[in-house]
């Protein structure tokens, strides 16, 4: 029985170094994005979007000398900084542009990120309004919370 259980220990370890003769982390940006352009060409775009964080990229040479690549990755949210906002905004933003130009918004903030439904990069404009706040419409729900007390 002994003698069986060492064989079976000893085939599972034979082939389960087997398999992998060698394996290496890549760290390297542009290796990284050379493997992504060659092996992973759905996610280029969203690598050089900003929008997708690698998180690590095993090489892995095989026994037999052939190499294959395990990918993790997860998406993210690509800000823009704030040299790049007002240029985005004066070309695809027109209209927010003009308001901030005039003073009508402050706080702008954009951002890219991926759209899980559609896979979509999509982007985000985010700003506020430099109306006072008791100048603006009282919001129902704190009316209504008064008037219950």
């Amino acid at each position: 029985m002994k003698k069986i259980i060492l064989l079976a220990a000893t085939f599972c370890a034979f082939f389960g170094t087997a398999a992998f003769a060698a394996q290496e982390t890549i760290t390297n940006d542009e290796n990284i994005s050379k493997v992504i352009n060659e092996c992973y060409p759905g996610l280029k775009d969203y690598y050089e979007a900003g929008v997708m964080s690698v998180e690590s990229l095993q090489q892995q040479t095989l026994a037999d000398g052939s190499t294959e690549y395990d990918i993790k990755y997860k998406f993210v949210k690509n800000y823009y900084d704030q040299g790049e906002i007002e240029e985005v905004l004066r070309e695809q933003y027109p209209d927010i542009y003009g308001m901030s130009k005039a003073g009508i918004i402050k706080d702008i903030s954009i951002y890219r990120f991926v759209d899980k439904g559609t896979g979509k990069i999509l982007t985000n404009v985010a700003y506020n309004s430099t109306r006072p706040q008791q100048d603006r419409a009282p919001r129902f729900g704190r009316w209504f919370r008064r008037g219950r007390r």
